[in-house]
């Protein structure tokens, strides 16, 4: 939110805003790297928190530490998810901007539960609540939409180079594995 506030000042021209902004970012990421980051295992914590790190950002270069310790977690998982839906938003732009593009398509490919190939092999067409189908639970939750950006943030390759795509790169990552 922060970041966002950030341009919308940069584009508004409101220099005290920007630097109001940007100092609360950095405030941010250094109490979070404070209460969180545990030295002994080099991590910020389980179930997302190292995405929350990595996509935030933290001091003094820990990101490799983070990486790490979000690649082993994701490996005791069996490669599937080891986030919530807030988590599952950033996990797979997280690993693709670390350079795990190959990472993020096994999770993504996955087709045993917990994950969306999971679903689909139970010949479902949206998204549900419940990573078991459970039938009392939502079959139309888009709660979980927001890991798929990554088809086309990363996959596609579309990144915005400005509010509103007026202008805009296109360096698609291919994944091995993916051959259509």
């Amino acid at each position: 939110c922060v970041d966002i506030a950030t341009k919308i000042a940069e584009v508004l021209g409101i220099s005290k805003d920007i630097t109001h902004y940007a100092s609360l970012r950095k405030r941010t990421v250094e109490a979070y790297h404070k209460r969180f980051y545990n030295a002994e295992e080099h991590s910020y914590g389980k179930h997302g928190a190292n995405v929350f790190a990595l996509y935030m950002g933290m001091p003094n270069n820990y990101q490799q530490e983070a990486l790490e310790a979000l690649k082993r977690e994701i490996n005791e998982a069996s490669g599937h998810f080891i986030t919530g839906i807030v988590g599952t938003r950033h996990i797979f732009d997280v690993l693709c901007e670390m350079g795990e593009v190959d990472l993020a398509y096994s999770m993504m490919n996955k087709r045993t539960i917990p994950s969306f190939g999971y679903w689909i092999e139970q010949g479902s067409t949206t998204l549900w609540e419940s990573w078991d189908g459970n039938p009392r639970h939502s079959r139309n939750h888009p709660m979980w939409g927001g890991g798929l950006a990554w088809f086309y943030r990363h996959l596609g390759g579309l990144k915005p180079l400005e509010a509103g795509y007026r202008t805009f790169e296109v360096a698609p990552k291919i994944p091995k594995g993916l051959d259509h």
